[in-house]
């Protein structure tokens, strides 16, 4: 395995459009974690893990916070079924106000 197969930074915009689309449907953010787990599963390797600064996701709206709430939701699902690591954060200063 090379180098460049232990790391693989992917980004996206948030947030997606809905977390699903109904029942056995998938969002585009969860395909492709669908996609890149079986890209590192592909190359030998036993699940990914992601990291997240989610400090955006939760200043907005009620209805962007509820949206990011029904996204985790899926996310955790999707991780306890995969080889799947996630990580969030939150910046704490740009949250509470406080200087950084």
């Amino acid at each position: 395995m090379g180098s460049s197969a232990c790391w693989q930074p992917v980004s996206w915009s948030w947030p997606p459009s809905t977390p699903s689309t109904g029942p056995g449907r998938r969002s585009a953010p969860a395909t492709r974690f669908e996609g890149v787990l079986g890209e590192a599963l592909a190359h030998g390797y036993r699940g990914i893990r992601v990291v997240a600064d989610n400090t955006p996701l939760v200043r907005g709206d009620d209805e962007s916070f509820r949206r990011w709430l029904a996204w985790e939701q899926l996310t955790d699902r999707f991780q306890s079924k995969s080889m799947v690591t996630g990580v969030c954060f939150f910046d704490h200063a740009a949250l509470s106000g406080a200087p950084s």
